[in-house]
């Protein structure tokens, strides 16, 4: 009985985000090199020149259109205070993991407003 129920909780912390309090934080240089998508917040870099927009339905609509430059481009401009760009080697802040949605919430260090984005555009 006692092992089903130290189950249920190890799994509960697992599926909870919770690994902290279990297990020991990995070292800077392995967070670094692992390939695995980003599962917390904290400082990233981009790896790949990329947009983001402050809602997540707004960043799904416009990456809906990246196949259309014409359309794409009327997009950005008419949303041009609601989206980013961010640059390839830029150092961002992530706020907010979706982690069944793909996306996540950056902000540029010093700016208060954060912009959702796919999941691969940070390491």
């Amino acid at each position: 009985m006692k092992a089903i129920i130290w189950g249920l909780i190890v799994g509960a912390l697992l599926y909870s985000g919770l690994t902290r309090l279990v297990t020991p934080t990995p070292e800077p240089a392995r967070v670094a090199a692992a390939s695995a998508p980003v599962a917390d917040t904290g400082l990233r870099e981009i790896v790949t020149t990329h947009f983001g927009c402050v809602t997540p339905e707004l960043y799904r609509d416009a990456r809906a259109l990246l196949g259309d430059e014409p359309a794409f481009l009327k997009f950005m401009q008419r949303h041009y205070s609601r989206c980013e760009r961010f640059d390839k080697g830029e150092t961002v802040i992530v706020t907010d993991v979706g982690i069944t949605s793909g996306l996540i919430k950056l902000r540029k260090p010093g700016s208060p407003q954060g912009y959702w984005t796919w999941i691969q555009v940070v390491n």
